[in-house]
């Protein structure tokens, strides 16, 4: 009995702790409303708003559902070949269901370069995507990032590609979004930027220093 009494008490904490978030999702500027989902314990009620760009256009994502802490409140940016990514996650934890506002992109990324590069690729309709360049970093991306991006449902559409990004974003390593039938999955590799050479810039560099040496 007195087991019984101390499960019923534990189920009861349990619960009561329990978030109870809107899950939903947009394709649009236009935010979203929906059913809602139970979070696990480290999480709080989000709402991720992301902004990709490239040469077909530009295409927005509100998500709504659970996000880790660590996660939350967060803006972050990526440049890549002939586009760019805008994210920002809000959140909020009051108990029973909990909405918090859809977040404020950040400003577009700066011009002026900050000596990193990162290896470049675009892939669009592939979740892969193989670089034959290197990029100069401009602004507070300092990190180098790979990120894979697949829709799979009623309808599927995939897209890849690889450059800088703020350190921000890599804090990043998945998101997985379910809703309206479709599965949305973003996974997120980040890696330390190189010195700003291109890597014909370099070979002139490495052939001067040969020669200094044999001269010396």
């Amino acid at each position: 009995m007195l087991l019984l009494a101390l499960f019923a008490l534990t189920s009861l904490v349990t619960t009561g702790r329990a978030l109870s978030c809107t899950k939903c999702s947009s394709s649009s500027n236009s935010d979203c409303t929906g059913g809602t989902v139970n979070c696990p314990a480290d999480n709080e009620c989000s709402t991720t708003y992301i902004e990709i760009i490239t040469q077909n256009g530009t295409s927005t994502n509100i998500f709504r559902s659970c996000s880790p802490f660590k996660q939350c409140n967060m803006t972050g940016s990526s440049t890549f070949p002939g586009g760019s990514l805008r994210m920002a996650i809000s959140c909020c934890s009051i108990n029973n269901t909990c909405s918090p506002d859809k977040p404020i992109l950040p400003q577009y990324n700066t011009t002026a370069q900050n000596g990193k590069s990162c290896s470049q690729c675009l892939s669009i309709n592939s979740e892969q995507c193989t670089p034959d360049n290197s990029m100069l970093c401009t602004g507070n991306e300092t990190r180098c990032m790979r990120l894979a991006r697949t829709d799979i449902g009623y309808q599927t559409s995939a897209l890849a590609f690889q450059g800088c990004a703020t350190e921000s974003i890599c804090i990043l390593t998945n998101q997985l979004f379910t809703t309206s039938g479709i599965t949305t999955t973003y996974n997120y590799i980040c890696n330390g930027a190189s010195l700003g050479l291109h890597h014909g810039a370099l070979m002139p560099l490495i052939i001067f220093a040969l020669l200094l040496k044999l001269l010396l």
